[in-house]
């Protein structure tokens, strides 16, 4: 499911390309194991409007011989993306997000869970703040000419610099 509004037609069929690509390397390079990986696309609607039906129409599957295992793709933080992670996880079916960035789309703030099964891949937008924070104070005064510019090269650790 996923629930990016400025996804391109042609955006959506190279993440569906890649998709179906993994897919089949998994199953055709794992030597006979099982179970096999099949992928089902849900499409809750350009705004995510439908998430209701698309989130029952995924837990019948996940009950269903069918066995879904886990829901991939959620992206941008909407309101319906946050409802439908919030439901699929309350209905203890896995959501992994390769890209939520949003602080109140997490587990693990605050001590809390609200999304128990939410794997996420990239980190909160404050959680990416400290650590571009932290390295402020660690580099601050020191001159640092870490680059790939041709004319300026590093040699060693930063700071130091030599001409091409």
């Amino acid at each position: 499911m996923h629930l990016n509004l400025r996804t391109s037609p042609n955006d959506i069929q190279h993440q569906l390309q890649g998709a179906y690509l993994a897919q089949y390397r998994a199953n055709h390079d794992s030597h006979g194991e099982a179970p096999a990986i099949r992928l089902v696309l849900a499409n809750p609607g350009a705004t995510g409007d439908h998430f209701q039906q698309t989130v029952d129409r995924l837990t019948r599957t996940a009950r269903s011989a069918d066995r879904l295992r886990a829901v991939a793709g959620i992206g941008q933080r909407t309101d319906n993306s946050k409802k439908a992670v919030r439901e699929l996880t309350r209905r203890a079916i896995p959501v992994v997000g390769s890209s939520i960035t949003a602080d109140d789309l997490a587990n693990g703030q605050g001590g809390k869970h609200p999304y128990p099964g939410l794997a996420r891949v990239s980190p909160t937008n404050t959680d990416e703040a400290r650590a571009l924070a932290s390295f402020t104070k660690v580099s601050a005064g020191r001159r640092c000419w870490c680059t790939t510019s041709p004319v300026i090269r590093t040699r060693g650790r930063c700071g130091s610099r030599s001409p091409r």
